[in-house]
């Protein structure tokens, strides 16, 4: 499955995604629902307060499932919808929940080196060594990833994946980071999401 490319080899798969906030309506009951299989669960903080990170398998297209969220709600929290590996009738999504709100002032996580972008929601979790950013840039997708790229690079993370202009992959010693960028023809800016994980742990 697509959590499993962060536990040794990544390989370029995440060229698309998309990411969802929505309020009122269970989203582990929602998951399960769509006959969701939970791969994953653990503590972090969101946006710098308590929450909780689960991640689903679910036999459904990235497309498909976007559509599902769109047409729901649920209490406080986002959705990283990312596509299978292995089946593109497969996707896998990160599910972020917190009690202090998605929607509170997100925090840049320590972990992730700073670049030119206003965050916009953020989690961390100690126990796995996992950091997730989401951040919006006034450049261009080109130009947003550049950034985002220099940064990492000048935190000695070194390129692993072969170029591509909405998902590159840096390394440095134990830690792997992907960078994607999505741009929003509508306001003109660019969403910018970084993945770090560190450590050698199977899950993430």
């Amino acid at each position: 499955m697509v959590f499993f490319l962060l536990s040794g080899v990544l390989t370029p798969l995440f060229l698309w995604a998309a990411f969802f906030s929505q309020v009122s309506r269970n989203a582990a009951r929602f998951l399960a629902d769509q006959n969701g299989s939970r791969v994953y669960s653990t503590d972090v903080r969101v946006n710098g307060g308590e929450g909780k990170l689960e991640a689903y398998v679910l036999p459904h297209s990235p497309a498909e499932m976007q559509r599902q969220i769109a047409q729901n709600q649920f209490p406080e929290t986002r959705f990283f919808v990312l596509p299978s590996s292995f089946s593109s009738g497969e996707c896998l999504v990160l599910s972020f929940s917190s009690e202090k709100g998605a929607g509170h002032d997100a925090e840049w996580p320590q972990a992730i080196p700073r670049f030119d972008a206003v965050p916009q929601f953020s989690a961390e979790c100690t126990k796995t060594r996992v950091a997730f950013l989401t951040a919006k840039s006034a450049a261009s997708s080109s130009m947003a990833m550049d950034d985002a790229a220099r940064a990492l690079e000048g935190a000695r993370f070194t390129e692993v994946s072969p170029p591509s202009s909405s998902c590159r992959i840096f390394s440095r010693r134990n830690e792997v980071a992907l960078v994607f960028v999505h741009s929003q023809p509508e306001s003109r800016e660019t969403l910018v999401t970084v993945l770090l994980r560190s450590g050698s742990s199977k899950v993430f």
